[in-house]
């Protein structure tokens, strides 16, 4: 018996380094109807499938070692909702990593407003464009995390 449990392991390991390349299978996903993004500034959103999904917006994730775990389109298909993972944390020493990513994120999107909701950190990022200036604001709100989410 216990020599089978090890091949189990050996297995499993094997196939966990085959499957690292494919998309996780869904996890819990976070109640975010009572924050402010789904209350108060996004509606009519609808599910984009990753798997032909193609934009430069993906592409700036990618570049910014993101994991996209979900996307949408809300607001007439101009404020799109991307829910990632982060590699790092809005409130720590990362404000030069933001910066560029928010602008980054705002060129790729055309200066149209987006949302971030980093499953790492239980954040939604809001951020408002000023298209005129080409400047960006983001808002941070704090949500909890459900247990076995992706992180």
């Amino acid at each position: 018996m216990r020599q089978t449990y090890g091949c189990a392991l050996a297995i499993c390991g094997i196939f966990g380094h085959v499957l690292a390349g494919m998309p996780a299978l869904a996890a819990p996903a976070p109640d975010l109807a009572s924050t402010a993004l789904y209350a108060r500034t996004v509606q009519g959103c609808r599910a984009i499938d990753l798997a032909t999904w193609r934009h430069p917006v993906r592409e700036v994730l990618r570049a910014a070692r993101a994991r996209v775990v979900k996307a949408e389109l809300c607001n007439g298909r101009r404020f799109p909702v991307l829910t990632v993972v982060l590699p790092y944390a809005v409130d720590g020493d990362t404000d030069r990593y933001f910066s560029r990513l928010y602008a980054s994120l705002a060129e790729a999107n055309g200066f149209w407003p987006f949302a971030l909701v980093d499953m790492a950190n239980g954040v939604v990022i809001t951020v408002e464009i000023d298209r005129a200036s080409r400047t960006v604001s983001p808002a941070y709100e704090d949500f909890r995390v459900p247990d076995g989410a992706a992180r």
